[in-house]
């Protein structure tokens, strides 16, 4: 399975094709949301501020809009 396409839902995805996927939405969600020990002792972050991700999770489980 190509992983520079766009991922459309399948009832024929095999386990194989669940792992890749995953796998390589873990790598990019890494790129976006970095985690270093340096950075507020590792909480994830928005990339390049010191806004901890976690803020946005919050927000948005609480039905929160951001603007």
């Amino acid at each position: 399975m190509e992983t520079n396409r766009l991922f459309e839902p399948s009832d024929t995805w095999t386990e194989e094709d669940c792992l890749e996927i995953t796998t390589f939405s873990l790598q990019y969600a890494a790129t976006i949301v970095p985690s270093d020990p340096e950075i507020l002792g590792g909480t994830p972050v928005f990339i390049a501020t010191r806004v901890p991700m976690k803020i946005l999770l919050d927000c948005l489980e609480a039905g929160d809009w951001l603007s």
